[in-house]
């Protein structure tokens, strides 16, 4: 593949490539062509030329979009988060929580970061301290004290002290929710991986997210 040297156009930047393909198939003949790209107000006209004749084989427009990356956006959009089976049914079937358990895990989904193990404010996207979760959820800071203390030990949630005068915040365990494709930082997952209480049947994989 060659690439010639730009051309300037008004509106639009146009470039040409010359490709030149080789084929080792019975009945298929070695073709040239140029390809060129035409940008113009969002969107790339792709032009696909004989090199010979100056036919135009291919013409295709080609919208250019904006990916999003990190947090999911907001508004009408419905987002996941995911749930693994194989480990949630066996917390269940073997009873390893009891009801008030469940209620206030299933109830700190709401909180989970996206592609991170820290459970965060929803509005603020800062990682959550008790008291927070108890606001939040309307209750106590009593009542949620005790039962968040029963998720710790089981190692469904892990509590992360982070010293004298500084609120404790939490995370929850990914080897059974995730919210995200790839994970921020890897050392939040291996912390269920490591000393854990919880031991899944299946222990989850994760690829940490790549630093743009």
């Amino acid at each position: 593949m060659i690439l010639t040297c730009p051309v300037f156009s008004t509106g639009y930047v146009c470039y040409l490539v010359q490709v030149r393909s080789e084929f080792l198939m019975k009945n298929v003949k070695k073709k040239e062509v140029l390809i060129g790209y035409e940008r113009a107000n969002g969107k790339t006209l792709r032009t696909i030329t004989d090199y010979e004749t100056g036919e135009i084989i291919s013409e295709m427009w080609i919208e250019e979009r904006k990916i999003p990356t990190g947090r999911p956006q907001g508004g009408k959009k419905a987002h996941f988060f995911k749930v693994y089976v194989t480990n949630w049914r066996d917390i269940i079937r073997k009873k390893k929580l009891d009801f008030t358990e469940i209620g206030l895990l299933c109830s700190l989904l709401s909180f989970m970061g996206w592609q991170t193990a820290y459970l965060i404010h929803p509005d603020t996207g800062e990682n959550l301290t008790e008291s927070k979760i108890a606001d939040l959820l309307h209750c106590s800071r009593s009542h949620i004290h005790v039962i968040l203390e029963r998720l710790i030990e089981k190692g469904l949630i892990a509590k992360v002290v982070n010293g004298k005068g500084r609120a404790n915040q939490y995370m929850i365990n990914t080897n059974v929710f995730f919210f995200g494709n790839t994970i921020n930082d890897i050392r939040e997952h291996n912390t269920f991986n490591t000393g854990c209480e919880y031991e899944p049947i299946i222990e989850i994989k994760y690829r940490q997210s790549v630093k743009k």
